[in-house]
């Protein structure tokens, strides 16, 4: 009998037991489709720099194994990104606007890292302040690229923002996305449009610095079906930003 289902399950054809047709192929989908479920945006942890070429990073008090962890650096001016960075941290992008530098990394953790400071060394090639923020996902894919596909583009000054778009191979992954800028002036706010559901919106302004530092990010409801999808914002007062959008495979 077992060898039996194993044949019919090589071919996908209709398997009948009895007064009951069971096809194979229906059962598995209809089990994908159950069992797979978006990630999902656990926590968040921001730091602020001060002028100096290694910032520190704090991850947020509860971390999960396989959680991924995104971690977005902001400065205040044009820089370079150059360091080593700690252990288990991938680069996936550095954009530079006329305004500032925004660079993105990602890793998987292992559920040890509550509350645990990273120390990037020489993360830059001359002193920069900002801000920096890790983010962790639950629910995503526990090996391999987390990352099904992404996006990375910087928009000149305005208050309206349609970050590039971004087309999904996968079925319910979870878009995140974000736009990094420097401010001209504090009391900056981000209005995400639907269907984004708004996570962070920072304005910070470091103690001894004479600039206001930003980061303003969200993650989108899940995008349940493969395809295409663009998010918009709008700024409350003109802005150059360095924007990215980056799905997150289901486990």
């Amino acid at each position: 009998m077992k060898r039996l289902f194993a044949f019919l399950l090589l071919l996908a054809i209709p398997f009948n037991c009895g007064n009951v047709t069971i096809d194979i192929t229906r059962v598995i989908a209809r089990k994908n489709a159950i069992t797979t479920t978006p990630p999902s945006w656990s926590d968040g942890q921001k730091d602020v720099a001060s002028n100096s070429t290694s910032w520190d990073t704090t991850y947020p008090a509860a971390v999960e194994n396989n959680d991924i962890a995104l971690a977005y650096f902001q400065t205040e001016t044009p820089g370079n990104a150059t360091g080593t960075p700690p252990s288990g941290w991938t680069k996936l992008d550095e954009t530079d606007t006329s305004d500032a530098t925004t660079v993105i990394y990602w890793r998987r953790c292992d559920g040890t890292e509550d509350a645990q400071v990273d120390t990037w060394t020489s993360l830059w090639d001359a002193g920069e302040r900002g801000v920096s923020f890790i983010a962790t996902f639950s629910g995503c894919v526990t090996s391999g690229s987390p990352i099904d596909a992404s996006d990375y583009s910087s928009s000149a000054s305005g208050t309206s923002k349609s970050l590039g778009a971004i087309t999904t191979t996968t079925a319910n992954t979870l878009i995140v996305a974000a736009m990094g800028t420097d401010p001209g002036s504090s009391g900056q706010t981000c209005a995400w449009d639907s269907p984004a559901t708004e996570r962070v919106d920072s304005d910070i302004t470091p103690s001894g610095d004479n600039g206001t530092l930003g980061i303003v990010w969200i993650a989108t409801a899940p995008k349940v079906a493969a395809g295409s999808q663009t998010i918009t914002a709008t700024l409350s007062a003109s802005e150059v930003v360095a924007e990215s959008l980056i799905a997150l495979l289901p486990e």
